[in-house]
């Protein structure tokens, strides 16, 4: 698109709404591969409506053989409703007055700095997103965290394993309580590197403090800015065969049909083999109506399984391009098994994409009901826009998915 030689707000407002906008429904999928193969139901969004899913918990089994010609006596399906609400995800940018101030000369500088800010929040939100798909709902970033060995206050460390912490994020660390002294105090990170005493964990220095200075009194987690409970559900607590999901408690008679097919060791690591991933799939297709369409696991368990499946041909082992760009390894030449970054260590996971269902009003835009999209930040010398998404992940058969737990790394 050409860019006009002059441009007022209303120039940025119209680049950042008609032009910028559908790239950066793109650039939020990009390298994503759960985010590109999840499929989308913006036709159920209804401004405060909730999400409801019928479930089929059995069959009529009205069927009989009779020679006689007697029919058999009918019966009903046997089915649930489970509910679940939107959850609202934000990005906000801010563009320097300086750059909106010129509306005489050429507008190239100030176009770019939108560009950049635009295209880096997505990213941000993005990563954001497909890091929280992975996760168990309450938006923690990470495990426990826990004071440095000479901690200054408000610096904390925790393991590096699924952490989701960058640097420069705005964070709430909170204990599970998060009353009193623990309640949740709100900090900028200024830098994430390797603990010295110890490699497999990350030193996290930060801006802020603790309510009590330090974070050795109770259980700690940080979590982004205001996200504390209130992202959307993840896979962590979707694929289980424990607790309660879309309010239906997998612990009460009758709702076994709610349990995902989980193969674990009892919390000590094993190392992968080829037929511990054929149980898990027939565990998935003798317990449910459903069948694997694709494997996600963390790098190290996806280098080894390529390894296993080089040296036996019996279950394929080709490679395959997933959308253009996810390389993925054949499992018996009709599964795919593909690596993401933010998959939970020591798991691999086995998804019948067809049960899962991303619940959404679109692929998120910018705010703009006042006609205006880009305002001025009240007491500054800038201008801010805001993006917002509603959605919720959903799987409609937990049972038709596998979870395949303590896989030595």
């Amino acid at each position: 698109m050409a860019t006009p030689s002059t441009a007022t707000r209303t120039t940025y407002a119209n680049l950042l709404r008609q032009v910028y906008t559908p790239k950066l429904w793109q650039l939020q999928n990009r390298d994503r591969i759960l985010l590109q193969l999840l499929q989308r139901d913006e036709a159920n969004y209804a401004e405060g409506t909730q999400i409801n899913v019928r479930l089929h918990t059995a069959g009529a089994h009205g069927v009989g053989w009779s020679t006689a010609g007697t029919l058999p006596s009918p019966g009903a399906q046997l089915g649930n409703t489970a509910s679940t609400n939107y959850k609202r995800i934000y990005g906000r940018i801010k563009v320097d007055g300086a750059l909106m101030a010129s509306t005489r000369g050429p507008s190239a500088a100030e176009v770019r700095a939108l560009q950049f800010e635009a295209q880096n929040m997505i990213e941000d939100l993005a990563d954001a997103l497909a890091y929280d798909i992975w996760q168990d709902g309450t938006g923690r970033l990470g495990a426990q965290i826990v004071a440095l060995d000479t901690p200054a206050a408000g610096d904390f460390r925790l393991a590096k394993a699924n952490c989701g912490i960058k640097k420069n994020m705005i964070l709430d660390t909170s204990s599970t309580t998060g009353t009193g002294d623990d309640a949740e105090t709100t900090v900028t990170v200024d830098s994430i590197a390797e603990d010295s005493n110890d490699s497999s964990q990350y030193a996290v220095l930060t801006n802020g403090t603790t309510g009590d200075g330090s974070y050795s009194d109770v259980v700690y987690y940080a979590y982004r800015q205001g996200s504390r409970g209130d992202a959307i559900d993840g896979i962590a607590s979707i694929v289980s065969d424990t607790g309660t999901y879309l309010g239906i408690n997998r612990a009460t008679a009758g709702n076994e049909f709610w349990k995902a097919q989980v193969l674990d060791n009892g919390g000590t690591n094993r190392e992968i083999t080829l037929s511990l991933i054929q149980e898990a799939i027939d565990a998935v297709e003798k317990n449910s109506p459903g069948t694997v369409k694709i494997i996600v696991t963390t790098h190290a368990i996806w280098n080894k399984i390529a390894n296993l499946l080089v040296a036996d041909k019996r279950y394929g082992g080709s490679e395959q391009t997933l959308n253009g760009w996810c390389r993925a390894l054949m499992f018996r030449d009709d599964i795919p098994v593909v690596r993401d970054k933010y998959a939970p260590a020591n798991t691999a996971y086995g998804l019948d994409l067809d049960t899962w269902t991303v619940y959404q009003d679109s692929e998120g835009g910018f705010i703009d009901e006042d006609g205006q999209i880009l305002r001025q930040v009240s007491g500054s010398d800038a201008f801010e826009a805001s993006w917002r998404r509603y959605l919720q992940l959903v799987c409609h058969d937990p049972a038709s998915n596998f979870k395949l737990s303590d896989i030595a790394e």
